[in-house]
Order: structure tokens, then sequence, then C-alpha cells
């Protein structure tokens, strides 16, 4: 949501909302639904909490006015001290069109330093993927599988029903 004088200024319209904020993502936990449990635990410890909003504001009114020099050296750093940036987008629950033409789907990708997984929802369903440099994950079909491989241990942990027009999609990339 943006405030009526961020939705009316031309110079701040556009601009996305966001920060960065680190968190331990617990992969030691023995089972998916562990593992989900243990990163929503995480994850709603950062949404109740004032670090978002502290990091927000020093991005904006610290580092933003320091020299250009110090901004690249300040990311540079943030950067090399994480492994992935995880990023969730919740996108339109309800068509969109472009150029007269429903959009049927959306993706994210962001090219970054570190590897970065983006995930994006749009008319009920989730679009996911991980961008990363091939000269240092030298497997990334790898990634896919054991993600795939994660998504259905979740599932079927949790009683969820997978819908056929997803298993579809997830057996297709296991042959991809």
């Amino acid at each position: 949501p943006r405030s009526e004088s961020e939705a009316s200024d031309p110079t701040r319209v556009l601009r996305n909302k966001f920060c960065f904020v680190s968190a331990a993502m617990p992969v030691g936990q023995p089972t998916a639904a562990e593992r989900l449990t243990a990163a929503n635990k995480t994850m709603n410890g950062l949404k109740n909490s004032p670090v978002a909003p502290m990091q927000l504001w020093l991005q904006d009114n610290l580092v933003a006015k320091l020299p250009l020099v110090a901004q690249r050296q300040f990311a540079f750093d943030a950067f090399s001290r994480h492994s992935v940036v995880f990023s969730n987008v919740p996108g339109p629950k309800i068509p969109v069109m472009a150029a007269g033409k429903e959009i049927v789907g959306l993706q994210m990708v962001f090219p970054n330093i570190i590897p970065q997984v983006g995930i994006l929802s749009y008319r009920g369903m989730v679009h996911a993927n991980m961008v990363v440099d091939d000269e240092v994950v030298t497997s990334p079909e790898m990634l896919r599988e054991c993600f795939v491989e994660e998504l259905r241990e979740m599932a079927a942990s949790l009683g969820v029903e997978v819908p056929e027009a997803v298993a579809g999609r997830l057996a297709a990339l296991e042959g991809f």
C-alpha cells in the first residue's frame, strides 16, 4: 500500500518499497513440515518486529545519502555475507491485461551476485524461479529436483492433495 503522497509523486510511484532482511533458514530440520513450521515462525517473528521498518529507514535515509562508492561497498559487503536472496511477491488475484491480451502467467527473474529465488503468485497459481551462476552451481538441475521433492514431501506430510495440473507440471520438470 502506498500513501497518497507516494502515489502522486512521479519520482516515487514506480519504486518498490522493500528492503533486505537477514534470516536463518531452517535447513537443519529433519522433515519438510518441520522446516516449514520453523521458517513460518522465523518469518512471522520478523514481520512482527521493528527489523524491516528500521532496515528500510536506514537504506532510504542513511545509505542513500552515502557517496556512490560507499553505497556499492555496503551492498557488496551485505551480499557477500549471505548465501541466497529469497523473495516472494503476492501478485494480482484477478486477471490482468497488457496490450489488450490477458496475462496467463508471470515470472520473476532477477539476476544477482548471489543466488536468487523468486516466488510470485498470480490468479491462484504460484510461479517460482531460481537464478544461479552456472560456473558456481555446477548442477543447477539438482536444485530444481530438490525443490520439487521438498514440495511433494511437504504436501504429503500436511495431507494436501496436489492438483492434477500441478502434478503434471512437476512431472514435466523432472524430465526437463
